[in-house]
């Protein structure tokens, strides 16, 4: 995990989305106020783990896109072990 690199690490804006929980990690998709990046909020109370990771428009698309449940799910595990 990394800390936020664009922008000058601006913090993200006020709308997170909650893309639940997968594994041991918490995640939470938001937007660089400044300019427009998806970024992931990742972190794990029980480790005392965060960061950010980058996440691409076509991804982030995607996980907006599809609703709460199963296939989301399956998205962000797959999404997650490649990406943190």
């Amino acid at each position: 995990m990394t800390k936020l690199t664009c922008c000058r690490f601006s913090k993200l804006g006020s709308k997170m989305t909650d893309m639940g929980r997968v594994d041991e990690f918490e995640l939470m998709l938001g937007r660089c106020r400044n300019c427009g990046a998806y970024w992931m909020d990742v972190f794990c109370v029980a480790a005392n783990t965060t960061g950010y990771e980058p996440v691409s428009d076509d991804d982030a698309r995607k996980m907006l896109s599809i609703p709460p449940g199963p296939e989301l799910r399956a998205f962000m595990k797959a999404w997650s072990r490649e990406h943190i």
